[in-house]
């Protein structure tokens, strides 16, 4: 902020960014409540000149960016055993930082990489006159191939020759920077796409920070019951409840979730699985400091150990540490939790995955050890909803 010439000031959320004041105001909106939140920036020579300053402070640091790309990054270096195929726009940067065993098409590669910026924050840092509740990062980025869905037909085109177990979809949140009459269409081609693909093959896919209301409606009942499994945080499950008309919608105030209760997170987890078609089958929500995994049982096996991995990774990647000691992590979670009107659990530390029935759904639970100086914030949820995604068993 400092390099861009920018001072400490206004607070105040933007759909998207059309200049620097508008970079200040957001970051230091999200700062100040320490809520992880993306937004576009339309400018292209306004977002180049950020990319400039960013890049040449001395502590910037490249990193492999795109949740998707992040994603089959953690699949590919975590399971050997397992084939990755990212069909997604490539750099010559992004195509360098891949690990070895990632394909990538020929038809997925561009001349230039698309640039995210992230700027992240520890706990207790100071802009202005706020300091961060917790270490979070904001993100912006003015990305043309992935904001118009380039690659759709290229992905699509590469299923027809290659059978997976597993598809996944990200990226979708930076439709949300556009004309409605760009995402409409886009939303109804990916839709169309989808409807082709045999329901023996299931398909995932992970929500990510978004802003506009009717975007993120038309996502939940145009796409959502097309897939078999979405992945998100607390923010993005909330303002999904709020926009689709679903229950706990009062937990998005503000343009920032507050950290909900179990019962309530449930509660909309179940109004996703059970009000929009036979297929979703899978939710997966991850917070700071608890992750929640709710399963069609006759769909899904091996949850409880999918859920305990998911959990498990993030104290890791956080404090980029495999082996989680006491003096590094933390818990925040107490030993009992309310998951309904009338239903609580005592979780033991010794097996704290824990699971319960509502009807035709299971539900497991797991509290997190939380990274007490995270080294890293970006790709976390990616990192959880990958490793889950793995240790999950579908039934075909």
């Amino acid at each position: 902020m400092r390099a861009l010439g920018l001072k400490p000031g206004e607070a105040a959320d933007h759909a998207t960014l059309q200049n620097m004041q508008h970079l200040q105001e957001a970051f230091t909106f999200f700062f100040g409540k320490g809520s992880a939140a993306e937004r576009y920036y339309e400018d292209e020579a306004g977002f180049n000149s950020v990319v400039t300053a960013a890049s040449s402070l001395q502590n910037a640091q490249w990193y492999i960016g795109g949740n998707a790309a992040l994603m089959a990054q953690k699949i590919s270096s975590t399971f050997p055993e397992t084939e990755v195929m990212l069909v997604g726009p490539v750099g010559p940067k992004l195509l360098s930082l891949l690990h070895t065993s990632v394909k990538v098409p020929e038809k997925a590669l561009i001349d230039e990489d698309e640039v995210h910026l992230i700027m992240e924050y520890q706990k207790n840092e100071i802009w202005g006159g706020r300091s961060a509740p917790v270490a979070n990062r904001f993100i912006t980025s003015h990305d043309e191939s992935n904001s118009h869905l380039l690659m759709q037909h290229a992905f699509f085109d590469t299923l027809a020759s290659w059978d997976p177990d597993l598809i996944v979809l990200a990226g979708l949140h930076l439709l949300d920077g556009h004309e409605e009459s760009l995402w409409q269409k886009k939303l109804q081609g990916l839709r169309e796409h989808l409807k082709t693909l045999p329901t023996s093959t299931p398909i995932h896919l992970e929500v990510a920070s978004m802003a506009d209301r009717n975007f993120t409606a038309q996502v939940v009942t145009q796409l959502f019951p097309f897939v078999d499994s979405i992945g998100c945080n607390e923010q993005e499950l909330a303002f999904l409840s709020h926009a689709a008309g679903g229950p706990h919608a009062s937990m998005y105030v503000e343009g920032v979730a507050v950290q909900p209760d179990l019962d309530k997170v449930v509660d909309i987890m179940h109004w996703l699985l059970t009000s929009l078609g036979d297929r979703l089958s899978r939710v997966h929500y991850h917070s700071l400091t608890y992750h929640v995994i709710g399963v069609r049982t006759d769909r899904w096996n091996n949850t409880r150990q999918a859920i305990a991995a998911g959990a498990r990774v993030a104290g890791q990647q956080a404090c980029m540490q495999l082996e989680l000691t006491p003096d590094i992590v933390e818990l925040r979670m107490p030993r009992d939790v309310r998951f309904g009107d009338d239903a609580s659990l005592t979780y033991d530390p010794t097996q704290p995955a824990v699971g319960w029935q509502r009807g035709d759904v299971s539900y497991y639970f797991s509290p997190v050890l939380i990274c007490k100086e995270p080294l890293r914030t970006v790709g976390l949820g990616d990192a959880i909803s990958s490793t889950a995604l793995i240790y999950s068993e579908f039934v075909r």
